[in-house]
């Protein structure tokens, strides 16, 4: 039996309309544990809790789950790591709030989604 330990590390961020480029508002790591990956039932019902805070809706949260226990499954199948009974793996997510039209920058910025704004509930196995 092996244990799955997800590495969330997450960027806020902030994008004005005129502007190419975003700005970084903060960030965070989370970490989500399972011991099985067939199914998405176990993440998705752990990472929700976390993923809600950031505004994702279950339709978004789904396919990411998906991607997350396919890349698990992977990692465990490849030979190298046959032997390991934890396998670690690190999802890179960015939560960017935009700008609206006729929206004041100041306002687009205060109204982005932080990790001020987020509270972490920690998940105990199951």
């Amino acid at each position: 039996m092996k244990l799955f330990l997800f590495e969330f590390r997450t960027k806020f961020t902030s994008k004005k309309l005129k502007e190419e480029e975003e700005e970084l508002l903060g960030s965070e790591i989370f970490y989500e544990s399972l011991v099985d990956v067939e199914g998405n039932r176990g993440l998705l019902r752990r990472g929700r809790l976390r993923l809600d805070d950031y505004w994702m809706s279950e339709a978004q949260m789904i396919p990411l789950f998906t991607e997350c226990n396919a890349l698990a499954k992977r990692i465990a199948e490849d030979l190298v790591h046959e032997k390991e009974r934890v396998i670690g793996v690190v999802v890179d997510l960015v939560v960017c709030t935009v700008q609206r039209e006729a929206e004041a920058e100041d306002e687009a910025v205060n109204a982005g989604v932080q990790f001020g704004d987020a509270v972490l509930v920690a998940n105990a196995e199951d």
